[in-house]
């Protein structure tokens, strides 16, 4: 497989293989290009090439392909070219706008009430979603709470079964019986 050397206009000059690049050709004009993906950054390069080096990286396995121009460049032109600054279909003769434009981009405001009930809705869900927050940022922090709670509860369950195992231990002392004085 051949090597082709190329440029990368971040990384400089470029080792490809004849699978990593593509030559494109027009078929109206002749206008030869190859492009490639950098093998070290992955950017995209496109670079023209002349008859000659089309030629020979067709020769050396590169894959050909061909396009055309679009079909509109070849369609007749009638009339003046369009002035952007002044359409004649925006403008009337004073150089407003025309009524007749306005007219014919009128919207029905059947069409603005889906767009207005979908814009409350969201606004909805909105506010919904805001409060389901601030209910589970209080639920959070009453957990939090009884959290708390529960290991107090469980030292004090601690502190109780250490008293009465000392309880228990007096209890079953035998009696020591007083010795009088």
């Amino acid at each position: 497989m051949a090597t082709i050397r190329a440029t990368c206009v971040d990384c400089g000059d470029v080792e490809l293989t004849t699978a990593d690049v593509r030559v494109r050709v027009c078929i109206e004009d002749n206008a030869g290009s190859y492009h490639f993906r950098c093998p070290h950054c992955a950017m995209a390069v496109v670079k023209p090439a002349e008859p000659r080096i089309v030629d020979l990286l067709v020769a050396s396995g590169v894959e050909l392909s061909t396009w055309r121009l679009p079909a509109e460049l070849f369609e007749p032109r009638f009339g003046d070219r369009i002035n952007h600054d002044d359409p004649p279909q925006l403008t009337g003769e004073s150089g407003s706008v025309s009524p007749d434009w306005v007219a014919s981009r009128a919207v029905s405001v059947l069409w603005v009430v889906p767009l207005v009930v979908l814009a409350a809705g969201a606004v909805l869900v909105g506010a919904t979603l805001r409060k389901s927050t601030e209910a589970t940022i209080d639920l959070r922090n009453e957990c939090a709470q009884l959290e708390e709670l529960r290991s107090a509860l469980d030292d004090l369950r601690r502190e109780a079964d250490s008293t009465r195992a000392a309880v228990d231990r007096i209890r079953s002392r035998p009696e020591r019986t007083q010795v009088p004085r």
